[in-house]
């Protein structure tokens, strides 16, 4: 056979032939592949969560600048105080304290998450103090804090032993009042972020007999000053 016939036929056979086959993806190239995919998909839900969290962040502070929560009041309606005793450097005595708590406002319930009431004497020494379980106020409500306050030989200065003994010989002790809170505001599910709320209430002045060391406040209704941050 001419040797162009045979170059001819050899390529014509050839162009029937088939491609030689793909080699098989690799465990290693699946294994990638699978990860790649997974990896994005977690990358898919982290972006997604972070942006509702600061969507749920802003959306919480635009709410608090357009419904400014307005601090609860606090007044200072009884308070009776009996075994009432300054020896040496200690001071004794227990108080039984009302405090009338006021929410003014409209729309917003006051969760009450944290609530401390001192009983302070001069500009700020601390003579007792108690916890007061958590509570939750209603709008425009009315509430009373019912407090014990009891001084078990508490060691104090020289002037408050001095001051307390004058007092109690004049028949008049002054005391301070100071109620510690922290709040959340509440409209249904929308809750504000954490408040201190800081009162005092100055000008305690409960009538005491000398030989009994007992005695009830003189003047009931005393507002206390609030700061709120």
């Amino acid at each position: 056979m001419p040797l162009h016939r045979a170059a001819a036929a050899t390529f014509l056979g050839g162009a029937g032939q088939q491609p030689p086959a793909t080699r098989p993806t690799t465990d290693r190239q699946q294994y990638n592949r699978i990860t790649k995919v997974i990896c994005t998909c977690v990358r898919d839900i982290m972006l997604a969560l972070i942006i509702a969290l600061i969507c749920i962040a802003f959306i919480s502070i635009i709410a608090s600048l357009i419904i400014r929560p307005r601090s609860p009041r606090f007044t200072v309606i009884s308070a009776a105080i009996a075994g009432v005793n300054v020896t040496g450097s200690e001071f004794k005595a227990a108080c039984n304290l009302s405090v009338l708590a006021h929410n003014p406002n409209t729309n917003l319930v006051i969760w009450y998450r944290k609530l401390e009431v001192l009983l302070l004497y001069g500009s700020d020494y601390e003579l007792s103090g108690t916890t007061i379980a958590p509570m939750f106020q209603s709008k425009r409500n009315q509430t009373v804090i019912s407090a014990r306050l009891v001084s078990d030989d508490v060691d104090v200065d020289n002037d408050v032993v001095e001051g307390v003994a004058s007092e109690l010989r004049r028949g008049v002790i002054t005391f301070r009042v100071r109620v510690l809170a922290g709040v959340r505001f509440k409209r249904g599910k929308w809750v504000t972020k954490k408040y201190k709320v800081k009162a005092d209430c100055d000008g305690i002045d409960i009538g005491v007999l000398n030989a009994t060391g007992t005695g009830n406040l003189i003047e009931p209704g005393i507002q206390c000053e609030v700061d709120m941050i």
